[in-house]
C-alpha cells in the first residue's frame, strides 16, 4: 500500500489553497461546538484530480463518484451535556453567495483512492466522517471529538471553486455553530497519513459507471 500513501502525500502537496477568508466572530463562552478542517484536498473543477471516490450501487449497476473536494473534519461537543446532532453541512463561497456542496455520504458506499481504475486502493470506511457520527448514533458526549473524511462534488451550476468554506452543525436542542473556516495547515498532511487513511485492499473498478450526484 506504500504506492497509495506516496500518491496521497503528493496530492496534498499539489493541492492549492483558495483565497484567504475572514473568520466569523463568535463569543467563545457561547460556542456549543468546535468544527474544523484538519486536512484538505481539492480540485479547481469537476474532474478526477483529487483521486478519491465513493462507489455505490445505482440504477444502471455499480457507480463510482469522483470527489472534487475531500476534507478531514474534526468536530467537538463543547457543551456540558451530551448533544444529539440533527445535521451538519458545508457551504462553498462563490462571490457574495454561499452554496451548499454536494456531499458523497460515506455511509452508503465504499471509498477508493488512486488514478488507476484497475488497481484502486480500497479505504477502510471507518475513516468516513458520517460513518463515525453514525457509529455514535449522532450523540456526542461532553467534550467528545469525532473526526473523519468527508467527500464532496461541485454542482453543475457551480463547476469551479476558488473561494472559502463555511461549516455548520446543529443539534436537536437548536444549539448551532456556523463559521467560515480558514485553510488548514498543509504541514498536517503527514500527520494523518499513517492513522486516519487506512487501506484494506485493491479492487478493479474499471467497469463501474463514472457519475456525478446531480447528473
Amino acid at each position: 500500500m506504500e504506492q497509495f500513501q506516496g500518491a496521497m502525500r503528493e496530492a496534498i502537496n499539489n493541492s492549492k489553497p483558495p483565497a484567504p477568508v475572514k473568520q466569523l466572530k463568535t463569543k467563545p463562552d457561547n460556542l456549543p461546538f468546535a468544527f474544523a478542517i484538519d486536512v484538505a484536498l481539492l480540485s479547481p473543477s469537476r474532474d478526477k484530480t483529487v483521486m478519491l471516490y465513493l462507489a455505490s450501487p445505482g440504477a444502471e449497476g455499480k457507480c463510482i463518484y469522483p470527489a472534487n473536494l475531500a476534507l478531514y473534519l474534526r468536530l467537538q461537543n463543547l457543551q456540558e451535556i451530551p448533544s444529539r446532532l440533527a445535521g451538519w453541512n458545508l457551504e462553498l463561497e462563490y462571490g457574495p453567495d454561499w452554496v451548499r456542496a454536494v456531499e458523497l455520504d460515506s455511509r452508503f458506499g465504499t471509498m477508493y483512492f488512486g488514478d488507476n481504475a484497475k488497481n484502486a486502493g480500497r479505504l477502510d470506511n471507518n475513516v468516513g466522517f458520517d460513518v463515525q457520527l453514525d457509529s455514535r448514533s449522532y450523540v456526542l458526549k461532553p467534550l467528545e471529538v469525532v473526526e473523519g473524511w468527508a467527500l464532496f462534488q461541485y454542482s453543475k451550476a457551480h463547476p469551479f471553486f476558488a473561494g472559502g468554506y463555511k461549516l455548520t452543525v446543529w443539534d436537536t436542542l437548536d444549539h448551532k455553530w456556523s463559521g467560515v473556516v480558514s485553510w488548514p495547515d498543509p504541514k498536517q498532511g503527514d500527520n494523518f497519513l499513517g492513522g486516519s487513511l487506512k487501506f484494506t485492499g485493491i479492487d478493479d473498478v474499471s467497469t463501474f459507471h463514472l457519475k456525478y450526484a446531480d447528473d
